[in-house]
């Protein structure tokens, strides 16, 4: 199925006639012969459509992002235990598509917990599923953060490995790049202990504050 394909039709089906969404995928699928009204075509509507909206022009017109970079380098100076900032909001309200704005602009890491049968966008991140499940197992809740301290101290060992700092975005626009950093991520949690990377990050010169965004993380609960 040529998804852009699908998208540009229903569009200007909808346009041209006034008809519903499911409508015009259903003349779509009539079209090309296919089961008419079929969830398939409908999620892959809904997904291409998601795409191209991240890939359209950031509209910022109430100064969004500025607000939440005020707050992350207030969180940043803070010398709380966990520095952390909730963003919350219903779905649909542009969360995500402001934080991957944001990563255009300063250090970030993206991390997306969704599910893997979730039509949501954007998809899970790379090791999403072992993150989780290595925490789901755990026994202890101490077992459980210490898990997690090692998979976010890996994400930033090796975020600076890559020189990232003033690329954040590649991380979300090259499957390759992307591929690589959470592989090596995996590599690094697997063969350095927790003790060994803070050691590492004591003994560094690097200052610069990186926001890990965990996105869909009720999942964690």
């Amino acid at each position: 199925m040529d998804q852009l394909e699908l998208v540009s039709f229903v569009l200007q089906y909808m346009n041209d006639y006034g008809v519903t969404k499911e409508e015009a995928i259903q003349k779509y699928n009539e079209s090309k012969q296919a089961e008419p009204s079929s969830a398939s075509t409908d999620a892959a509507f809904t997904k291409e459509v998601l795409h191209l909206a991240f890939q359209t022009e950031f509209q910022d017109s109430d100064n969004f992002l500025s607000a939440i970079n005020v707050q992350l380098n207030k969180v940043a100076n803070e010398e709380g235990y966990y520095n952390y900032l909730p963003i919350v909001q219903s779905s649909g309200y542009g969360k995500t598509r402001a934080i991957i704005q944001l990563a255009t602009a300063r250090p970030l890491i993206y991390v997306c917990l969704r599910q893997v049968d979730s039509t949501g966008y954007p998809p899970k991140t790379p090791k999403s599923s072992e993150i989780l499940l290595e925490i789901e197992n755990a026994e202890e809740i101490d077992d459980a953060e210490e898990i997690a301290s090692q998979w976010l101290e890996s994400m930033i060992w090796v975020f600076r490995d890559m020189h990232l700092e003033k690329r954040s975005h590649e991380l979300l626009s090259d499957e390759t790049k992307a591929n690589e950093f959470w592989n090596r991520v995996s590599t690094v949690k697997e063969n350095i202990s927790l003790s060994e990377l803070q050691e590492q990050f004591s003994s560094g010169t690097e200052t610069g504050k990186i926001a890990i965004f965990l996105d869909e993380s009720s999942h964690l609960l």
